[in-house]
């Protein structure tokens, strides 16, 4: 299953066989030339020579991101961002053009827009009883606080009484603390000041890479008002106090090669009815919701006709993808999800969902749960192993109204354990067979250990001898024309078989 095994990981791709997944950075390529024939500007908020009232050269660069973009922001403008720590929200207030877009460019790694102020000087303590010390100084509400690199828990407990790794505000006296020993400014405190780290409402034609952004009080990267022609590219987003990343309606929209975890509500959000959204090659895990199951790593609501391909979803609180009331038409592909608190692919009123080569592999529930009516989904050459082993779930669920134009064929699935691996409507199946024979669907489809390398380390290449190498169907709809690698599917093809069983892909941080 050539095929399908395309989707098992991101090996680097040798000269010559470039597909898919560098479309993305050929484009934004593209996009630096075009802007560094425009304007360029430089940002360094560690020169001696920085200012905000400057000429935004990199002998005299502005000293914040705000300012620049403020004072020189338009089309065909890109702003080159030296490494450093920049505590400030950047709201971006103008579009850029066709062919002309508003590049914001982290020039190398170590950009960081940090959403939490640093309360590591002991001077802005004082001890109040006990481990529990107090910030006068934080006249604001935060939502969150930091300690040894690590969330504290919001408390409700009187000042006196906190528990250690806690903290609460107390309006007219400041932020109590317990960082569980001593001055939290020991502890490397740092405490939730700005709500975003990039903002836009309604603009387009932007361009955002490279950034790190961490701790922000609620979103890491907020669209809203429609935004068109935006692309977030390999950023890192961690510790948002909501969703890493939002877009909220619009359309035109590439979300690509980012990473995006630790999370309090879904990795990636998209709502509102934005459409034309191409989610790749992202990374989205560890992201949850305090005190309810509900955050997912990609989340789609009301948003129809979008596509997701080659993104890694795992461990997160509640599915790895959830496409849910009225996101309809999206297509997935070369996705793999595992490991999540929930399903692996969850539906829920969306209707034509196509899936092909998308992996689940050990999610708590359903590997693909079709239900709550969404009718018309296809899935092909896709692979669902050893999903809700515990829980008395399946590697495939279709309810009775999701049945309609549901179509199914070329896959596997497969449970190591004697958990039957698909219901269909209200009967559970313990053989593909049996399913085969009831439904009318997956007629080439396989039972089968897939022998993924080291699946629960996200390696999902296969061992020699795996019964999904070179045994599936080109023929699905929505079919690529390359893999995951970027090369093309030859249906028998012992050398590159040889050499993606020989890769080993390494654990996400």
């Amino acid at each position: 299953m050539n095929e399908t095994l395309s989707s098992a990981g991101s090996t680097p791709r040798r000269p010559g066989r470039r597909g898919l997944a560098v479309t993305l950075g050929a484009t934004l390529i593209a996009v630096s030339a075009t802007t560094a024939r425009a304007a360029t500007y430089f940002v360094d908020r560690s020169s001696a020579a920085c200012s905000n009232h400057g000429a935004g050269t990199e002998a005299q660069p502005y000293c914040s991101i705000s300012a620049a973009v403020s004072a020189r922001g338009g089309p065909g403008v890109a702003f080159l961002v030296k490494p450093g720590v920049y505590p400030e929200q950047v709201t971006v207030n103008v579009s850029g053009e066709s062919g002309l877009p508003l590049v914001l460019q982290a020039a190398a790694g170590g950009v960081v827009l940090d959403g939490a102020d640093d309360f590591s000087d002991p001077a802005l303590w004082v001890r109040s009883s006990g481990d529990v010390w107090l910030a006068a100084s934080v006249t604001w509400a935060p939502g969150q606080a930091f300690a040894d690199g690590a969330r504290l828990t919001p408390s409700a407990a009187a000042p006196a009484s906190l528990p250690a790794h806690s903290f609460t505000w107390v309006a007219g006296a400041g932020l109590y603390v317990n960082a569980g020993a001593g001055n939290p400014a020991g502890h490397q405190a740092r405490i939730g000041r700005r709500k975003y780290g990039f903002s836009m409402f309604g603009k387009s034609w932007v361009t955002i890479e490279g950034f790190t952004i961490t701790r922000t009080e609620d979103r890491g990267i907020n669209l809203s008002g429609s935004c068109t022609h935006v692309t977030i590219a390999r950023d890192t987003i961690r510790f948002a106090n909501k969703m890493g990343i939002q877009v909220v309606g619009g359309s035109d929209i590439v979300i690509g090669s980012n990473s995006v975890a630790d999370n309090n509500d879904h990795g990636i959000s998209i709502t509102s009815g934005a459409t034309g959204v191409i989610l790749e090659d992202n990374e989205s895990f560890r992201n949850a919701r305090p005190g309810t199951r509900a955050a997912n790593g990609i989340y789609l609501f009301g948003s129809p006709g979008n596509t997701l391909r080659r993104n890694r979803l795992f461990e997160n609180q509640d599915s790895g993808v959830h496409i849910q009331s009225g996101s309809n038409n999206c297509v997935s592909y070369l996705n793999r999800s595992w490991k999540n608190g929930d399903h692996g692919y969850d539906h829920l009123g969306a209707s034509g969902t196509i899936h092909v080569c998308d992996v689940a592999y050990g999610n708590y529930k359903d590997g693909f749960s079709i239900e709550g009516n969404s009718p018309g989904t296809q899935i092909y050459n896709c692979i669902a192993t050893d999903n809700g082993l515990t829980t008395n779930e399946f590697d495939l669920w279709v309810d009775l109204g999701s049945t309609p134009g549901f179509t199914s064929n070329y896959n596997l699935f497969w449970n190591s354990t004697r958990q039957p691996p698909v219901k269909h409507i209200r009967t559970l199946y313990p053989s593909v067979a049996g399913y085969r024979a009831a439904s009318g669907q997956d007629a080439q489809s396989l039972q089968a250990d897939p022998r993924f390398v080291n699946p629960g380390a996200g390696d999902f290449h296969l061992h020699a001898g795996s019964p999904a190498i070179d045994n599936t169907g080109s023929r699905g709809p929505g079919w690529s024309a390359t893999d995951a690698h970027g090369c093309s599917h030859p249906d028998v093809a012992a050398a590159l078989d040889a050499r993606l069983r020989q890769t080993r892909e390494p654990r996400n941080p």
